[in-house]
């Protein structure tokens, strides 16, 4: 979403570079608060409740800028903290998930490998569908649907480790 928000606005809004690049900017600061904020979603609403609450949050950045894209700066806070909050849920996740420490670590490679690849390429393949298309519809489908896969991962492990705990 950082990478391409600001061509999105650009194009759909008319907007400047100078205030298309603003999107970014509030996305990552929103970000920042997700992260220090989960926590606490987490100890209220339990681990599954925090997944749903950022998956939640996190749709409403494709989902918006496909029906109001006018009210971006909306979509944008709130998909902004769901990308913190979702980043320090799976990373807990993980760690919950973890038989060892060296299992931990194990784990948390094949996450973060995983999860960086998919941050390196989403915006080139996003960009492909976009140069393909000429719209930003189907590029903003494509991150509608890996957020539902997000989400749904992050719910079967949330079940996964209550069953482990219980």
């Amino acid at each position: 979403v950082t990478t391409w928000l600001p061509s999105l606005l650009a194009d759909e809004l008319g907007y400047s570079a100078a205030q298309a690049g603003s999107g970014s900017s509030v996305f990552q600061i929103m970000a920042i608060a997700g992260a220090l904020g989960i926590p606490f979603v987490i100890a209220r609403f339990g681990r599954i409740g925090a997944f749903l609450i950022a998956g939640a949050l996190w749709l409403t950045v494709p989902i918006g800028l496909l029906l109001a894209p006018q009210l971006w700066l909306l979509w944008t806070i709130l998909a902004g903290a769901a990308q913190g909050s979702g980043f320090t849920i799976v990373i807990s996740a993980t760690i919950a998930l973890a038989l060892s420490s060296h299992h931990a670590g194990r784990l948390g490679a094949v996450v973060q490998a995983g999860g960086y690849l998919a941050a390196a390429t989403a915006p080139s393949i996003l960009g492909a569908v976009h140069e393909a298309t000429g719209a930003w519809t189907l590029p903003l489908v494509c991150v509608l649907v890996a957020l539902l896969v997000f989400t749904g991962a992050g719910l079967a492990a949330s079940l996964r480790i209550r069953r482990a705990a219980a």
